[in-house]
């Protein structure tokens, strides 16, 4: 690249200027934009932000705010104090999280392990997702039932005399659900359409309105178990 294509740029902060070469052609697509200001939160005052820290003295330079943000996280984990230099120091900061993230890390393994084995919070966490996913999935019954109408070559017009739909409402019905389920087998949504497929083919969960605590509770022990065992309904869509 030519000095003609390099142009010198100044950035003011305060009282001091600092210049720096960029392209040209840069300076010159720049130029035809209107004044903008870049206000705190944006991505390019944080790119900013980075530059300006690089003239800055190690000994003086700030903590950012990730370093600060994480090192509330170690302390209140760990139970252990942040002095003011290591909230107001990046190098302060960054030996307070080297020093401590193994312990951190450790902490909230062991945290995460002991929820996991807490059995009456499990069951309830279970039971949390499986209320949402089966609330979710009460929409996608019918669509199931039509699917199977149309799939043994009912028309349209009989399938709208059947479940009191209009034929525009049974089509946009069965495109929905064809798309879905030509979604990848481990995501979210498809596991809420086996639930609801469970719920088409087992006359107990006919009512869907009405599914009691311990119907539930078998359709939680169902899927999770068909899921882990990879078989039967669960995969067979």
């Amino acid at each position: 690249m030519s000095d003609k294509d390099i142009t010198i740029v100044t950035l003011k902060v305060d009282s001091k200027e600092i210049k720096f070469e960029i392209p040209s052609y840069i300076c010159e697509l720049i130029s035809i934009e209107e004044n903008n200001f870049i206000p705190l939160q944006s991505h390019y005052s944080e790119s900013l932000e980075k530059i300006l820290r690089t003239f800055i003295p190690d000994s003086i330079r700030p903590a950012t705010k990730k370093q600060v943000d994480f090192m509330r996280s170690i302390a209140e984990t760990l139970n252990i104090t942040i002095s003011e230099k290591q909230l107001k120091n990046s190098t302060a900061a960054r030996k307070f999280i080297s020093q401590y993230i193994d312990e951190f890390n450790n902490k909230k393994d062991e945290e995460k392990i002991a929820e996991i084995n807490n059995s009456k919070h499990h069951k309830e966490r279970l039971k949390r997702q499986m209320s949402y996913y089966t609330s979710i999935a009460k929409t996608y019954v019918l669509s199931f039932g039509i699917k199977e109408l149309s799939d043994a070559g009912i028309g349209a017009e009989e399938i709208s005399e059947i479940t009191g739909l209009n034929p525009s409402a049974i089509k946009r019905s069965l495109e929905k659900l064809n798309n879905l389920l030509n979604r990848k087998k481990d995501d979210e949504q498809s596991y809420i359409l086996r639930i609801a497929y469970y719920m088409h083919k087992n006359d107990e969960y006919a009512d869907i309105d009405n599914i009691t605590d311990d119907l539930l509770e078998q359709l939680i022990v169902m899927t999770i178990k068909n899921k882990d065992d990879k078989k039967d309904w669960f995969y067979k869509l």
